[in-house]
C-alpha cells in the first residue's frame, strides 16, 4: 500500500475520532472510539514504516508531563518500562490515574503484503508519585520477534495518546 492511502487513513481516522470523543456519552460510544484508537494506531505505525520513519521518545515543552518506552528482552521474554513524569500543571496525566497500553507488532509493509500483525491491549496502574517507572510484560509477546516493527502507545481514561512509539523488533531481539 502507499503513503498516500496510509496519509489519507490516519487523517481520516483522526478526524472521526475528534468527532466522536465529542459525543461519547454510552459504553458502545467508548468502545467504538476504543477500536477506532486501535486501527489508527495500525494505520499511523504502517505510514511509519512506509516513511522509514519511526517516532522518537516525544519531546515535552518544560511543565508538560512525560512518558518514555523502552523495551528489553530478559530470558527470552519481551518486557516493556514506561517511565512516567507527572507534572502538577500539566492535567493530561495524574498520577495513580489507571492508562490504557497497546502493543502491535506488524511486518513491513514493504516487505510482506499482504499485512499481518499482533495486537496487546491492556490497563498500566500508576502510583501517586510525580516520576516512576512501570515494567511489565506478557508472556504472548514472545511473537514480537516473527514481526519487523513494534508500534506502543499510551492513552489516558479519556482515551486521548498520551504518547507513542515505534521500535525496530531486529533491535530489540539481537
Amino acid at each position: 500500500m502507499t503513503f498516500e492511502l496510509f496519509s489519507r487513513r490516519v487523517e481520516k481516522r483522526t478526524n472521526r475520532l475528534a468527532r466522536w470523543k465529542a459525543t461519547a456519552s454510552t459504553d458502545a460510544d467508548f468502545a467504538r472510539i476504543e477500536r477506532l484508537e486501535a486501527k489508527l494506531a495500525k494505520s499511523q505505525a504502517r505510514l511509519d514504516a512506509i516513511t522509514g520513519k519511526t517516532l522518537a521518545a516525544p519531546v515535552f515543552a518544560e511543565g508538560q508531563d512525560s512518558f518514555t518506552f523502552s523495551v528489553e528482552v530478559l530470558e527470552f521474554f519481551p518486557r516493556v518500562s514506561v517511565t512516567i513524569v507527572d507534572n502538577p500543571a500539566d492535567d493530561t496525566f495524574t498520577a495513580g490515574e489507571t492508562l490504557k497500553f497497546s502493543a502491535y507488532a506488524h511486518m513491513d509493509p514493504e516487505v510482506c503484503k499482504p499485512q499481518r500483525g499482533y495486537t496487546s491491549n491492556s490497563n498500566l496502574f500508576t502510583e501517586e508519585v510525580a516520576e516512576q517507572t512501570v515494567s511489565f510484560g506478557d508472556s504472548l509477546w514472545n511473537v514480537w520477534p516473527e514481526y519487523d516493527l513494534l508500534y506502543l502507545q499510551l492513552r489516558n481514561s479519556n482515551g486521548d495518546v498520551l504518547a507513542g512509539q515505534t521500535f525496530e523488533t531486529t533491535e530489540i531481539f539481537s
